[in-house]
């Protein structure tokens, strides 16, 4: 039975395309190949490769050979159709390849899904018709998508039914204040996307997304293309950093879009599908509710000082969250364990006292700890379990270093 091609899901973007695989100096041959992911939230970048017997075999080929990683490009010509997105993956992993194909003349033919594979990423590029002079840009303006709970950000919308039915949607409070020295300007942009589909009659669906767009400016002579767009994705992941705390579950960004000398250049990552219900209500954010504007500003600020000490508190957010909305009281407990801990080792490395004593005074003291306990611990195995464990005795206990902490 012939597989039908990666059907078309609502609200997925969707690529059909010719291109080839390639890894360590060898390729495959021209697939046709589709690959499609969630428009509107986070989720996985999947897709398919058509082909007969003989594409078969190349893909299995490089399928077999060492690293699970290839890279996916598209090999659409060019000179015959300049405004055709290009696509280029680094991280493609086939998962699985199958020999489901005709036989006789048919087997060279007609064409079936020989392999579906997974990518972490994908780079998607689009030449625009207009010319890119007639529309000198002095700041370059780039679009994230985020998903997960949209209630922290505050902003909030109108939303107008007219009679002759027409909607008409007022954003309010879209403008995100990160003070006068912020190096962008941050606004939050929610979209409603609408498409139609099919079942047992044709209907419109809609779905809601937020987007955050950062502007940069470009005058500066020492700042390329890639720096901007690496400011840009640092402010917006400190400031999914700061919902998550807000939150107390992750809030990230998917995909982020801009256009650049005529260009349009879209980054999509896969990412692991959140909770359907994500509603946030004021008690159950971390900050008083009237108050997380004025978080953003200054936690974004104090995130920057912190990491100019030495403490990057990224990982222990990150564990904070996670052990928020962990299914079992055990795995809540290590996670936020886990970001306790590593508070405290960070702190301490500012500080510069992960130890009581220093090594030569504790190496003494521990040599003579060691003949108290060969004096007084006769069982051997019991004596070599106890000395294994006096390095701990030199660390600062949790309690006194999270008190001096806060």
């Amino acid at each position: 039975m012939v597989q039908e091609f990666l059907p078309k899901k609502p609200f997925h973007k969707r690529y059909e395309f010719l291109g080839k695989f390639s890894k360590n100096g060898e390729s495959t041959h021209e697939f046709q190949i589709a690959l499609q992911f969630p428009a509107t939230r986070g989720g996985r970048i999947s897709g398919q490769v058509l082909g007969n017997k003989d594409d078969y075999e190349s893909l299995t080929r490089l399928f077999s050979a060492p690293s699970p990683l290839q890279v996916l490009t598209s090999t659409d010509d060019e000179e015959a159709d300049p405004y055709r997105e290009r696509i280029t993956s680094y991280s493609a992993m086939i998962e699985s390849t199958t020999s489901t194909y005709f036989q006789g003349r048919a087997m060279q033919t007609i064409r079936n899904v020989i392999g579906e594979f997974f990518l972490h990423d994908v780079r998607v590029t689009q030449l625009l018709q207009s010319d890119p002079e007639d529309n000198p840009e002095p700041r370059l303006s780039v679009f994230f998508y985020l998903d997960g709970p949209v209630d922290a950000w505050q902003v909030y919308r109108q939303i107008e039914h007219t009679f002759t039915g027409s909607v008409n949607i007022t954003t309010h409070n879209s403008t995100l204040d990160l003070g006068s020295d912020a190096p962008v300007e941050v606004a939050l942009v929610p979209q409603r996307c609408r498409e139609e589909v099919e079942d047992q009659r044709s209907r419109e669906i809609s779905e809601d997304v937020m987007s955050m767009s950062v502007g940069i400016e470009t005058s500066s002579a020492d700042s390329s293309e890639a720096e901007l767009i690496r400011k840009a994705k640092a402010t917006v992941d400190d400031l999914c950093l700061l919902a998550s705390f807000l939150c107390r579950q992750r809030v990230t960004w998917f995909r982020y879009a801009y256009c650049s000398s005529g260009v349009l250049h879209e980054y999509s990552r896969s990412l692991q599908p959140t909770r359907e219900d994500q509603k946030i209500y004021p008690g159950d954010s971390s900050v008083k509710w009237e108050e997380i504007r004025t978080f953003f500003r200054d936690g974004l600020k104090g995130l920057h000082a912190r990491r100019a000490e030495g403490m990057d508190l990224t990982i222990p957010i990150i564990y904070y969250h996670q052990g928020c909305t962990a299914e079992h009281i055990e795995q809540r407990f290590t996670l936020l364990f886990l970001a306790l801990e590593k508070l405290k080792d960070l702190y301490l490395r500012r500080e510069g006292a992960t130890k009581i004593l220093p090594d030569g005074r504790f190496r003494k003291l521990r040599r003579a700890l060691k003949d108290v306990v060969g004096t007084h611990v006769h069982d051997a195995g019991q004596a070599g379990r106890i000395v294994e464990n006096l390095p701990a005795l030199n660390r600062p206990p949790l309690r006194r270093v999270l008190a001096r902490v806060y």
